[in-house]
């Protein structure tokens, strides 16, 4: 038995209502109906022109999301292109699957017509040639010149954890706090790798490091320990006293002299992970 067959099998199974084909009617046009042998092959067929059968059966989704399976051109670059990136992304997300009327009041069909009327329908349109309804204009823009960025309330996540992970009275070195946060930080970066916000993370970096030198000093804690271990790190000993006397001003001393001496060198020594 082949791979596809095995596949589409699957699929009628658990998902009934969401298995249709589609067969091409005429150069450049689809036909999309309920054909309960085979599953549905893509949401976005590769056409000039869909037209759609009205029937009850007749579905568009992506059902091999609900197996794991990634979607291919189909769902990844010609939906997006037909629907917009807010609702081809539900599509991928949910499985959820759009019968015929949905599916034209998204843009995904431009017709919709009776199976015994379906051919006609799509040489028509073909024939026709009329323009594809464009996607607003802010919908245009999500598919290009605008970049994916980091919604702030993730932003507000993150800072939230690396504080449960960085807490001060944790009773832990620094390294052990970094070895607890790289993790955290490598996941967290490969999940928004494809955010294209440079400055963001430049910005956490910042934040991030702000926070460890001012652990780093309250765990020193007295100023003649904090001048022993500043002067023993390279720091001149007017920076180490300078640091020294403000001891207990652990997050004002992080920002500013204390730079060049816990500077990114000795983070990267540490093992911290950047995200910029």
């Amino acid at each position: 038995m082949r791979p596809l067959a095995v596949l589409s099998g699957v699929l009628a199974a658990l998902l009934p209502a969401c298995t249709e084909t589609y067969e091409r009617c005429a150069d450049g046009a689809v036909a999309v109906g309920t054909n309960p042998l085979r599953c549905s092959r893509d949401a976005a067929p590769p056409a000039d022109a869909c037209v759609a059968v009205d029937e009850p059966g007749t579905r568009f989704a992506l059902p091999e999301v609900l197996l794991g399976i990634v979607p291919g051109w189909g769902g990844m670059l010609r939906l997006p292109q037909r629907i917009g990136a807010p609702a081809a992304l539900d599509m991928m997300l949910t499985g959820r699957a759009l019968d015929a009327k949905r599916a034209k009041d998204a843009g995904l069909v431009d017709e919709i017509a009776p199976a015994r009327l379906m051919r006609e329908h799509a040489r028509a349109r073909v024939l026709a040639d009329p323009p594809r309804r464009a996607l607003p204009l802010l919908q245009r823009l999500l598919l290009g010149p605008l970049r994916g960025t980091v919604a702030k309330k993730a932003l507000e996540t993150f800072k939230q954890r690396v504080r449960q992970l960085s807490r001060r009275s944790c009773g832990r070195s620094l390294q052990q706090v970094v070895e607890r946060l790289s993790s955290y930080l490598e996941g967290w970066k490969g999940y928004y790798r494809l955010a294209q916000t440079s400055r963001v993370w430049q910005m956490l970096d910042e934040w991030l490091r702000h926070r460890l030198r001012a652990i780093q000093l309250k765990q020193w804690k007295q100023g003649k320990t904090m001048f022993r271990e500043l002067r023993a790190l390279g720091a001149s000993r007017t920076v180490a006293q300078r640091v020294a006397a403000n001891s207990r001003r652990w997050w004002c001393n992080s920002g500013k002299l204390l730079n060049r001496v816990l500077n990114l060198a000795w983070f990267d020594r540490l093992g911290l992970a950047r995200l910029s």
